[in-house]
């Protein structure tokens, strides 16, 4: 299981029709939960998937689009693995 806070600094610069614009927002970004964070190990081989939901705590601000957070709740699934070519996984 893992619970990820995070700090977020968005700097932003866009075209306009008047000419060049510009927003920036520091603040505490969206919540990361993951109820599943599994992992295998084999002997030239590790491996992992994991399930996770970002929790929409950030600063959102539909007109900024330098917002911190993104004003909804959203899925993350994930998977991975290496494979090393020497049995001492160097």
């Amino acid at each position: 299981m893992d619970l990820a806070f995070t700090y977020v600094h968005n700097d932003l610069e866009f075209s306009t029709p008047t000419g060049i614009g510009s927003r920036t927002s520091s603040s505490f970004g969206d919540t990361l939960f993951q109820p599943i964070l599994l992992g295998w190990h084999g002997g030239q081989w590790d491996a992992a998937a994991l399930y996770g939901m970002f929790i929409p705590t950030g600063d959102f601000d539909p007109t900024n689009p330098a917002s911190v957070g993104r004003g909804h709740w959203t899925h993350l699934i994930g998977y991975g693995g290496n494979w090393y070519p020497d049995a001492e996984k160097t």
